[in-house]
């Protein structure tokens, strides 16, 4: 996650993992300013876009 967010040069855990980021238990703080202007897209712009894929149409998952 550390390499994959660009994070190496922060002194973010290295051993924060994906448990901790959907639990919002990282102590990553917020990396927008949307005071300043920044917004959320502009974080993942050049990231891709990941989404949820499913495995079988015919059964529901929620």
């Amino acid at each position: 996650m550390i390499d994959f967010l660009e994070l190496s040069d922060t002194a973010i855990s290295q051993n924060v993992n994906v448990f901790h980021l959907l639990t919002h238990t990282s102590g990553i703080a917020d990396d927008a300013h949307e005071e300043a202007g920044e917004s959320y897209e502009a974080i993942w712009r050049d990231k891709p876009n990941y989404s949820v894929t499913w495995t079988n149409p015919r059964r529901s998952y929620l």
